[in-house]
């Protein structure tokens, strides 16, 4: 399996395009993971199943899904279908019921995780009694690779 991901930032009042250098990358990837940071505020993921010609898009708040990000992700899935030659499958968006933050400030643990899991093509059963030694977990392995990255460096 292909993956393939990168940021997408949203404003509100912002429409949002494809710079080349990304749509170049979508060729020949069978998943295309999208976090998508709202307005500085938020973050949720879209998981791309080219093959499928499916949108995945996880919010751990369960908003409702914006009309915005419904014709960004559209428009993504098209590019991709396009690269791929298939001018049949029709895009759908499905919104997924997956786990829920209960705070306010773990909207982004939970995107990745999400994410994690679509690429590995694990189910997504967690939920948030995780999320704290998740975000413990990965201080330490940055923390840690901090240190073999300053040892390298004054060797």
């Amino acid at each position: 399996m292909s993956t393939y991901h990168f940021l997408l930032w949203r404003n509100s009042n912002k429409s949002v395009s494809f710079p080349q250098d990304v749509i170049e990358k979508l060729v020949g990837k069978n998943l295309v993971i999208v976090p998508i940071n709202i307005d500085n505020k938020h973050w949720i993921v879209a998981v791309l199943r080219i093959d499928q010609g499916e949108i995945d898009y996880y919010d751990s708040m369960n908003y409702k899904r914006s009309k915005e990000d419904t014709r960004i992700l559209l428009d993504l899935m098209q590019i991709c279908l396009s690269l791929k030659k298939d001018h049949k499958t029709k895009p759908k968006v499905n919104d997924i019921i997956g786990p829920k933050q209960t705070d306010e400030g773990s909207c982004g643990v939970f995107s990745l995780l999400y994410s994690f899991n679509a690429a590995k093509r694990k189910d997504q059963k967690w939920n948030s009694t995780i999320i704290p030694v998740t975000r413990l977990e990965w201080a330490l392995k940055i923390i840690v690779s901090f240190i073999v990255l300053i040892s390298i460096i004054f060797q």
